[in-house]
């Protein structure tokens, strides 16, 4: 891994992040895969917490920014208009006293709008830890959008919400997965989704994989969605195919 970001090694793919009221394309959250040379595709699973722990993550997270932030201008040219690109910040990144310079250098070199980023953290990351929360306040004056990812997932979730300046919830995978069936995940659904409207945050909901899902969860009052309904992660080049699909008379 030392070597891997020098060596192209890394990549980022991408996943629709669609608005439920039309189900048009409104951003994309960035994900990184390591195409190793001899064992082929590394799951993040794998390598991401070992990254953390060595303090690799710093690096990889520079580079992903950096990546992220060079696409997001390419599409940004390509197709005008809003649209978010979500980019994943782990804790010790937070702890980086150069991550808010990275990140201004980044939107600033792309000359995106500081709304055009999404910075995404999960609760743990940012749980008790002042500075994390200070790089957070920072990271808002920017301008950029500030996504809590995995909601609901952590003890202290409500508490986060009073010192943490997120722009948006994002309800995790495993309260979706079950919606159907267990009355308990739609309640603590529902009750993220009336939350996240009186805090007057953005809300998504992660990991829908069916009709069912999709239709529940809109009904619940959630404003966006992302999961394998719509589209897996994919390259670059297939978002500017479902981004110029969008843009048809027909729509996706």
């Amino acid at each position: 891994m030392n070597t891997a970001i020098e060596d192209g090694e890394f990549s980022l793919v991408y996943q629709p992040i669609v608005r439920l009221s039309d189900e048009r394309m409104t951003g994309v959250e960035a994900l990184i895969r390591w195409n190793h040379p001899t064992r082929g595709t590394v799951s993040p699973a794998e390598f991401i917490p070992i990254a953390e722990r060595t303090g690799q993550i710093v690096a990889i997270g520079r580079w992903a920014l950096r990546e992220a932030c060079r696409q997001a201008a390419e599409w940004r040219a390509e197709f005008p208009g809003p649209f978010t690109v979500g980019v994943n910040v782990a804790g010790r990144q937070l702890r980086d006293p150069e991550l808010v310079g990275d990140v201004a250098t980044a939107i600033a070199g792309n000359r995106l709008p500081p709304e055009a980023l999404s910075i995404e953290v999960t609760e743990t990351a940012v749980l008790d830890d002042e500075e994390s929360n200070e790089a957070l306040v920072a990271l808002r004056r920017l301008g950029v959008k500030l996504a809590l990812d995995d909601f609901g997932t952590a003890a202290s979730s409500l508490g986060l919400l009073l010192t943490c300046p997120v722009t948006t919830l994002k309800l995790d995978r495993s309260f979706v997965e079950s919606i159907n069936t267990v009355g308990r995940q739609s309640a603590v659904a529902t009750a993220v989704s009336q939350m996240a409207s009186a805090l007057e945050l953005g809300s998504v909901a992660e990991g829908i994989e069916t009709a069912e899902q999709r239709d529940l969860l809109r009904n619940l009052g959630y404003q966006y969605g992302q999961g394998y309904y719509w589209s897996r992660p994919v390259p670059p080049s297939r978002i500017a195919e479902l981004r110029t699909a969008d843009r048809s008379p027909a729509g996706v």
